[in-house]
């Protein structure tokens, strides 16, 4: 509001409020001047305010009248979550929209073992920048489907989740093993189960793993062996420079 002098001399002037959500600016002046007045329902609750702003001059005195409604403070919106990235044997990338909620506190995510993860699920990381969106989920089982949701929450404390999304983390590489070291070079191994596996190679050799260890069994040749097919454990063919045998169950046979 504007206060003017409509007198033929100097006027003195100065403002109050009696409200502390109220601000008033100019706090004084002389003769004409423009008072700007600010309300801030910050920390209040819900509901209409008023109060009054006191004009006080040498030559009168003049109130104004300031009314202020704090409406209910809704939920902040929900952010996009996105699929997540990066995504090894042990960790994931997950990222988001930034929050535009002028009250917001903080992005808190969570995971879960199903789509239905929620606020009592675990919570991975809370994070107060408005400008941080993106975190590092790690320490995660290999060959594991995780799920994910993300809560903004704001002054008041209310929280509004995002959509879910999972990701699955890779399965480790196996490590390979020595099982044994023979007395010739091996051409070729074939298994019909993890206990009844051949391998040949070399001199004729013919080797069987039980699931404890190899054993040499009787070959038909002394001539290299590079082929081993197993159809039953009384159905077994081999090949080499010699030729090609049949395992019946009993005796090799030459084809």
């Amino acid at each position: 509001f504007n206060v003017a002098n409509a007198g033929s001399g100097d006027l003195t002037w100065s403002v109050t409020d009696n409200q502390e959500w109220i601000t008033t600016s100019p706090s004084s002046g002389t003769n004409y001047g423009s008072v700007n007045v600010s309300v801030s329902g910050n920390g209040l609750s819900t509901g209409n305010y008023s109060g009054t702003v006191t004009v006080s001059s040498n030559g009168g005195t003049g109130d104004v009248a300031v009314l202020m409604n704090v409406p209910a403070d809704l939920p902040p919106v929900a952010v996009q979550l996105y699929e997540p990235t990066d995504i090894t044997p042990s960790a994931m990338t997950l990222s988001w929209e930034t929050s535009a909620d002028t009250d917001f506190l903080s992005y808190k995510l969570y995971r879960g073992a199903s789509a239905t993860v929620d606020e009592s699920s675990t919570l991975v990381t809370t994070i107060t920048n408005r400008y941080t969106t993106e975190h590092i989920d790690g320490n995660l089982q290999d060959g594991t489907t995780y799920y994910y949701k993300l809560y903004v929450e704001d002054g008041a404390h209310q929280t509004t989740g995002s959509n879910v999304v999972s990701g699955t983390t890779l399965t480790e590489p196996g490590v390979w093993g020595s099982f044994a070291t023979m007395a010739v070079d091996l051409k070729w191994i074939s298994a019909l189960t993890s206990i009844f596996v051949y391998a040949v190679g070399d001199s004729g050799k013919i080797y069987k793993w039980d699931g404890t260890s190899w054993t040499e069994e009787q070959s038909p040749t002394t001539e290299r062996l590079s082929g081993v097919t197993i159809i039953a454990e009384d159905d077994i063919w081999i090949s080499g420079e010699g030729g090609v045998w049949h395992y019946n169950g009993a005796l090799w046979v030459q084809e």
